[in-house]
């Protein structure tokens, strides 16, 4: 899985994280692109799991864009950091 860095972002435009190393596996269904992967969230970003819509708004540094739909999201009891797993939702363009 190839770690990219990128800007996490609510539906409605607000920002949530940035710098965010991501990583994304991109695989094949059919004639289109899915992709899916996991990120870490300091505690102190603006990410709420309990008031968060589970759909978010990825940009990566190269410019692509493409929304995300968290399917896991614990937090660590060492850091406090939130690890979220998702799945896309549509391309990543």
């Amino acid at each position: 899985m190839p770690w990219f860095v990128a800007q996490i972002f609510s539906l409605d435009g607000n920002l949530i994280a940035s710098n965010v190393n991501i990583r994304i596996d991109f695989s094949q269904r059919g004639p289109l692109q899915a992709w899916d992967g996991n990120f870490t969230l300091p505690a102190t970003s603006q990410f709420n799991p309990t008031s968060s819509s589970p759909i978010l708004e990825i940009q990566l540094s190269d410019g692509r864009v493409g929304d995300i739909s968290i399917e896991s999201c614990m937090q660590s009891q060492a850091t406090g950091n939130w690890n979220i797993k998702f799945e896309s939702r549509g391309e990543l363009k």
